[in-house]
């Protein structure tokens, strides 16, 4: 299966701050060809001076793999400067978002699972 860039889902997500730019969500794969394992897999470009706003997971996880630029990160409350190619994991049950205060664009690659189980 091959999807071509412009059969691509794209949103703008709220950054929840005042005076701040949207960000970009580009769908990597659409939500059934992920057969159930989780809810999104993107690339999520972020302006300078945006962010992605602080939200919980629950019944699932989050796994960022940052691409371009660098940000602060909120892991659970603690803030952690990131940037490219820094992994970050936001387990089920926590807490994450992300500070673009940089003067560039921040890329990464998200990934939204279920736990499994099954593996442990």
């Amino acid at each position: 299966m091959v999807i071509v860039n412009k059969d691509r889902l794209v949103e703008y997500g709220d950054p929840k701050k005042e005076g701040a730019p949207k960000f970009l969500k580009t769908h990597i794969t659409p939500l059934e060809q992920l057969e159930g394992a989780g809810r999104l897999f993107a690339a999520i470009d972020v302006p300078a001076g945006s962010q992605i706003p602080e939200h919980y997971h629950h019944g699932e996880y989050e796994v960022y793999f940052m691409t371009k630029g660098e940000g602060d990160y909120n892991d659970n409350g603690t803030i952690v400067h990131v940037k490219a190619g820094d992994v970050m994991v936001c387990p089920d049950g926590e807490k994450h978002g992300l500070v673009n205060n940089s003067g560039e664009e921040l890329s990464f690659i998200a990934f939204i699972g279920f736990p499994n189980d099954a593996h442990k």
